[in-house]
């Protein structure tokens, strides 16, 4: 089981520890803000001698969008800092709207908790 919403994120690179305590939802029908976005994370590893580490990480913000096109319900997940500034790709201001509602919530989230795993834009 899982919340269904994006929390936080931690990193420790000296340990080498990395935690996600929850990414929120990929693809799903869940239409409530926040639980219609998501978190994609970005690790890089490095090996050397033999021995692989986590050099890097951050998270990728998600949003699921559902336009209805052609009388079906389609589900697109769209990384939110391609979209956030291209209104003219929704369908309504309203899709677009409710986008912008759920990176509020979700960047709130990411930049007050997270530990060295900042967002990806």
């Amino acid at each position: 089981s899982h919340p269904h919403v994006v929390q936080r994120a931690e990193f420790n690179k000296s340990q080498q520890k990395f935690v996600v305590y929850s990414l929120g939802n990929f693809i799903s029908n869940q239409r409530i803000t926040p639980r219609d976005g998501g978190m994609m994370i970005h690790i890089e590893l490095q090996k050397e001698n033999g021995k692989t580490t986590i050099s890097n990480a951050g998270n990728i913000l998600t949003w699921v969008y559902t336009p209805t096109i052609q009388n079906k319900l389609k589900y697109f997940v769209l990384p939110i800092s391609k979209y956030e500034n291209q209104p003219d790709f929704f369908d309504s201001n309203e899709s677009f709207t409710k986008m912008l509602d759920c990176v509020k919530i979700m960047r709130s989230i990411v930049e007050k908790q997270n530990i060295v795993t900042p967002e990806i834009k």
